[in-house]
């Protein structure tokens, strides 16, 4: 129990936030250090920055799997969904 409590209350990896507007301005998925050097996104490396990011501004969860090997969504199929579905 007290390793599932932690798991809930931890970050096993950065929590990267884009706002949904710039997001849906790039038309496609970059690469996430692409994103980090154009200062595009929020990158939250505990817990607690996490939920202090949170309560200041609503967040939705996203997630993707990668359509080919060197380009996450070659086909731009992924991106269009996930702005719609946002």
């Amino acid at each position: 129990i007290k390793d599932i409590l932690f798991a809930m209350q931890s970050v096993r990896f950065p929590f990267c936030i884009i706002c949904l507007s710039r997001f849906e301005k790039l038309g496609r998925f970059i690469p996430h250090e692409e994103a980090r050097d154009r200062g595009e996104m929020t990158i939250c490396d505990t817990w607690e920055v996490a939920v202090a990011f949170g309560r200041e501004h609503p967040i939705v969860f996203n997630s993707h799997q990668w359509l080919g090997w060197t380009v996450a969504d070659p086909k731009n199929v992924h991106f269009p969904a996930m702005v719609e579905a946002a």
